[in-house]
């Protein structure tokens, strides 16, 4: 199976990415928040029998004032762990949510998720609901297939895709590629950049 042209691979999401909030709500832009990103697509889009996997869960992010990029204070409950799709796998959605973190995160979280917890099987929605996060007040995905080296053709994201705030829309690596595809919720906006 190739690897669409517009469909990035892991190693061009393989470092952890910076995320931004755009919002001209100063209640959240004051915010404290829980950021998450998932992939429903584990460990095939055909076969999710251990979906949803948690790349990254963590606590504590606040939007720095100058441009909105979200920054943590504390240790994440699951560091990031890179995207890998399975060789032969369909190209795999990545999920990054961001929630208001309720009050009592920072002592009710780490019994649920922990070093020792499966990454396999997570259940945001259950977690959501479970320390009172609510419902996501922003969220963003973007696509990742996997590395057929022998097939892939050194695939750059979509250059459809939205940027950092600020810009027209699109997530920028540091080399100029773009990623990602960012959601607008209630005038805000989440966008993930790769460095």
């Amino acid at each position: 199976m190739q690897v669409p042209d517009a469909i990035p691979v892991p190693l061009e999401t393989s470092i952890q990415p910076q995320f931004f909030l755009n919002t001209t709500n100063t209640t959240l832009a004051n915010g404290t928040f829980v950021l998450a990103i998932i992939d429903p697509d584990a460990p095939t889009p055909q076969n999710t029998s251990v979906s949803q996997f948690r790349h990254m869960l963590g606590g504590d992010f606040r939007a720095n004032a100058t441009g909105g990029l979200l920054m943590n204070t504390s240790a994440a409950l699951s560091d990031f762990v890179p995207p890998t799709p399975p060789a032969g796998s369909d190209p795999h959605r990545y999920v990054i949510l961001l929630f208001n973190q309720s009050a009592n995160f920072d002592t009710n979280a780490p019994p649920l998720v922990n070093a020792s917890t499966p990454r396999t099987n997570f259940n945001i929605s259950m977690f959501a609901s479970a320390l009172q996060l609510g419902t996501p007040i922003a969220g963003t995905f973007f696509l990742t297939g996997p590395d057929n080296s022998s097939t892939a053709s050194g695939a750059a994201p979509s250059s459809t895709a939205p940027t950092a705030p600020g810009s027209n829309g699109a997530a920028s690596y540091g080399d100029g590629k773009t990623a990602g595809i960012v959601s607008v919720v209630t005038m805000m906006i989440l966008a993930a950049a790769w460095v």
